[in-house]
């Protein structure tokens, strides 16, 4: 009726469902990272690991997963809180002069965690 055809795979032979065993991969591998990063146990990292992939460019598609499903983009939670920030980073050298002051205050941070023995 729906034009779909029902494949049904051995559940000894995972390798039968390459598309679905490769993005198992990706979850898998983007769930250990966030887990190591954040301290938070896998059902924590979850939500957020998949908002990760769901709107990551897809390069060979030129968009994402989001957008071919809904056609526009997904608004993420940043968003939300800082607004338009595409409009705030219009002049490249307030925004490099910006950068500049943000890793100088970062790196002198780093600096007093290490000097403090943590």
């Amino acid at each position: 009726m729906l034009g779909c055809q029902h494949i049904s795979a051995s559940s000894y032979h995972p390798q039968a469902n390459g598309i679905v065993e490769r993005f198992h991969r990706h979850l898998k591998a983007s769930l250990i990272a966030h887990m190591h990063s954040a301290g938070v146990n896998w059902t924590t990292a979850l939500p957020l690991v998949l908002l990760g992939i769901r709107t990551a460019l897809k390069e060979d598609i030129n968009c994402s997963a989001t957008e071919m499903l809904y056609g526009s983009v997904l608004r993420l939670p940043a968003d939300f809180f800082l607004g338009d920030v595409t409009s705030s980073c219009s002049d490249p050298t307030a925004f490099v002069e910006a950068l500049r002051i943000a890793m100088r205050l970062l790196a002198t941070k780093l600096y007093r965690l290490s000097a403090s023995g943590l």
